[in-house]
């Protein structure tokens, strides 16, 4: 998929999960920026990067309107609801 393509589609997206065998980020802060801000909606954009390594660049996380998740977030909410198991 050529990169602009990729960011016209994110950019349309609600929600994006990057997983590539890629050892360097594909999701870069400042294309996704503009893909943001061509946004029709007004709603924010769920980034959930199931990758190792990871496909979205740490400073993605300060993109307006980007909401970004990652393998180790997915892990802490594992560990926090399996910890509330039997805590009725």
């Amino acid at each position: 998929m050529s990169t602009c393509y990729q960011h016209q589609v994110i950019g349309q997206s609600d929600v994006v999960y990057p997983s590539t065998s890629s050892t360097a980020p594909i999701i870069d802060p400042e294309p996704l920026r503009q893909s943001l801000a061509g946004r029709a909606g007004s709603g924010g954009l769920q980034v959930v990067d199931i990758s190792v390594p990871r496909n979205v660049h740490p400073d993605c996380c300060a993109v307006p309107g980007a909401f970004c998740y990652n393998v180790d977030d997915l892990k802490l909410v594992v560990g926090v609801r399996g910890s509330l198991v039997g805590c009725v």
